[in-house]
């Protein structure tokens, strides 16, 4: 299945995990219990599809983003702390997946460990190839210098390296430390195994044990072996370049049998290690796995409890496999998880952080878009909605707020948003709120406006520039005199004397947005499947007069009837080209075209976005025969009747057939096409006017029948 045609809910029919980048909706956080507060802490503005996130000893939050980036957020603006550049491939679910800072960051060990999907062949960095054996990127464990207040690009070292990437999904990719001191990597089972078994249900690279596919990874921080890892000695060997001897078993293995355990999180609250996994499943289960040293988890043989595979290496049934702590059905499992299909983020709360009713280990769903809760300690029984509107999870931790702690997760809603969860009394205060205007000539007279009003609550209102307002209503209104950036807050007071978070908003005066402009392809060109389009786009800004290529940047969206699908990205540039696709199939053809979106940003972080559909020629094809005009012809593998014209795309290849048919009790088959070619099927390929191609027919007797039969 291509890149473009994906997605889904997230996932296609076998369920896949996060990184197919979608369109997502724009999602407000809400609806969480009473005395919690949920706010977006880093806006979309600042993100671009976050993956994962940490924390700096210094209090700087570490965001990785799909396409390579690692941002630093300090609490009101994002700056970049290393690129990837062409070194890695975001495509489908690859990309920059995982992070982790070292235990011992401020003594004598500045290194940040990432998990990302290595560009090994120089490929296109965000159309990398998939389901081929020998151009394939590979996914890679990195420990890289902190230096000067950035990581050192040039300081990479690499601990693990050439974990296949044969499909582009199944990666995991999560990294965290445990309170041994040892570094964990989660790694998926790739999606495909093209060496033997073949792909989803029936790939069986969790179970050969001289690859680091569907394992959780144990290793010293340099990249070494611990000496009590499970699997030492004899039959084993070093994997970290690669995959060895069939036979012999990793020396990196904790444990193994996992489809694709997307997130891992340490018990903090536990003496020693104890690791939870989310793992996401195939067609039927999502599962959570308490970790154990050497275990054996069941992929394949087995999609939580339930059994997925009787052959190969799962007959006879292996022994000793361990059951999930908790599993839940998909789709239509009914209250909490309908519309639930995969597990993302998890995390384990801390202490002293909720109230007790709330102490248990949280985990988010994807596709449904709800975070849970269940008990942190068996039985496993209770399940709770958490909050039921986060959209798009794909990670979750507890980090610094203020002198407590909250729980952070990162999530593609709105085009990527970290949010914070935060309990904050009984009051269940909310201090989000809106300036409207945000930018403007001065004097600027802007409103603010809580977004969720608390009764009885006082407002405490900052203008950003020394002037405060206290009110008991949820909205007040300033005018701005002079030119300025400015950053409004907001707290609230509850009458039971609960104060909440503090909320902020940019109002920039004097300031415009740009204005940007699509120059090519003209908003009438038609394009044809394969063919090179070019595009080129240009903005403007009053203050900062043409704005430089790094200020643009591009999506190009496939349309499909009333869904869409992503097809391309391409950040900081003014112009790019790429190769028209095909329809998703012949009845696609009708309802399916491209849209152009260019969004220019100046250097004060105001944005204008433009868009414009990009349509195929479409050509009306026409199937006839002839001496009988009653035909049915197979095209595509889609049933066309004769003389009923259909729509396709200029380009697009059709592969006809003329099948044996019946009309009146008698019998006709295919002799050849008008213009006497007798190849059936036939590749047609779509011209760019209306067209005819007709089949011409031969009455014979039924007992001279081999080929299969359309009755009419």
């Amino acid at each position: 299945m291509s890149r473009w045609l994906i997605l889904v809910a997230l996932i296609v029919s076998s369920f896949s995990i996060p990184f197919i980048r979608q369109v997502q909706p724009n999602v407000a956080p809400n609806a969480v219990p009473a005395g919690f507060t949920q706010t977006v802490v880093v806006p979309a503005s600042s993100l671009d599809a976050p993956t994962a996130f940490t924390w700096l000893p210094s209090g700087e939050m570490l965001i990785t983003q799909q396409n390579g980036q690692l941002l630093g957020w300090n609490g009101t603006s994002t700056r970049t702390v290393l690129s990837l550049g062409s070194r890695v491939c975001y495509d489908f679910e690859r990309g920059l997946l995982g992070i982790a800072v070292d235990p011992q960051f401020t003594s004598g060990r500045p290194y940040v460990y990432v998990y990302y999907t290595f560009n090994k062949f120089n490929q296109t960095p965000n159309s990398c190839p998939q389901q081929s054996e020998t151009v394939n990127p590979v996914n890679r464990v990195s420990r890289f210098t902190w230096s000067n207040n950035v990581l050192d690009l040039s300081s990479e070292s690499v601990l693990l390296d050439n974990i296949t990437s044969y499909n582009g999904n199944h990666n995991a990719g999560d990294l965290g430390f445990g309170k041994d001191g040892k570094l964990y990597v989660s790694v998926g089972d790739g999606g495909c195994d093209y060496l033997d078994s073949g792909c989803g249900g029936a790939n069986d690279a969790s179970r050969e044990r001289h690859t680091l596919l569907g394992k959780i990874l144990r290793i010293n921080a340099d990249g070494t072996i611990p000496s009590d890892n499970p699997f030492l000695g004899t039959g084993t060997a070093r994997c970290n370049a690669g995959a060895a001897a069939s036979g012999t078993i990793c020396q990196e293995t904790w444990a193994w049998g996992f489809r694709n355990p997307y997130r891992m999180t340490f018990d903090p609250n536990a003496p020693g290690v104890r690791l939870f996994v989310n793992d996401v499943g195939q067609n039927v289960r999502e599962e959570i796995d308490e970790v154990v040293a050497g275990k054996d988890y069941g992929w394949n043989c087995r999609e939580g409890t339930r059994v997925n595979n009787t052959s190969g290496p799962c007959s006879p049934t292996p022994a000793n496999m361990i059951d999930p702590i908790y599993e839940y059905s998909h789709g239509n499992a009914g209250a909490p998880f309908t519309n639930c299909n995969s597990i993302t983020g998890g995390a384990f709360v801390p202490a002293n952080t909720f109230p007790s009713n709330y102490s248990g280990y949280m985990f988010g769903d994807y596709v449904c878009g709800k975070i849970f809760m269940i008990s942190a300690q068996a039985p496993y029984s209770s399940v709770i909605t958490f909050s039921d509107n986060p959209g798009s999870v794909t990670h979750m931790a507890f980090g610094p707020n203020g002198a407590q702690q909250a729980l952070y997760y990162a999530t593609y809603a709105n085009g990527g948003e970290i949010r914070r969860i935060s309990y904050n009394g009984a009051a269940g205060l909310n201090s989000a709120f809106t300036a409207n205007p945000s930018f403007g000539a001065a004097p600027l007279a802007v409103t603010f406006s809580a977004t969720t009003p608390s009764s009885g609550a006082t407002y405490f209102w900052n203008f950003g520039n020394g002037t405060t307002r206290q009110t008991s209503t949820a909205s007040t209104s300033y005018t701005y005199p002079t030119n300025g950036t400015y950053t409004a807050t907001l707290y609230l007071r509850g009458s039971n004397g609960d104060i909440s978070s503090v909320s902020q908003s940019v109002v920039r005066v004097g300031a415009s947005a740009p204005v940007a402009s699509i120059t090519q392809p003209s908003p009438s060109a038609l394009f044809a499947v394969g063919q090179s389009i070019q595009v080129r786009g240009q903005a403007s800004d009053a203050e900062q007069g043409q704005l430089p290529a790094s200020a643009l940047s591009w999506k190009v969206i496939l349309h499909h009837d009333t869904h869409t699908h992503p097809f391309l990205t391409q950040p900081t540039t003014n112009s790019f080209s790429f190769t028209a696709p095909a329809p998703e199939d012949l009845l696609a053809a009708s309802n399916s075209y491209l849209e152009l979106e260019l969004t220019a940003t100046d250097n004060s972080g105001l944005s204008h976005v433009v868009t414009q559909t990009l349509q195929p020629r479409k050509v009306n094809v026409t199937l006839a025969s002839t001496p009988n005009a009653n035909a049915n012809f197979v095209v595509n593998n889609d049933p066309i009747e004769a003389d009923a014209a259909f729509v396709s795309w200029q380009g697009y290849v059709l592969q006809v057939t003329a099948p044996v048919y019946t009309d009146n009790n008698r019998w006709w088959r295919f002799v050849r096409w008008s213009d006497n070619n007798t190849s059936n099927p036939r590749s047609f390929t779509t011209p760019a006017s209306a067209t005819t191609y007709t089949a011409v027919y031969e009455e014979f007797m039924p007992e001279q029948v081999y080929l299969p039969v359309v009755r009419k």
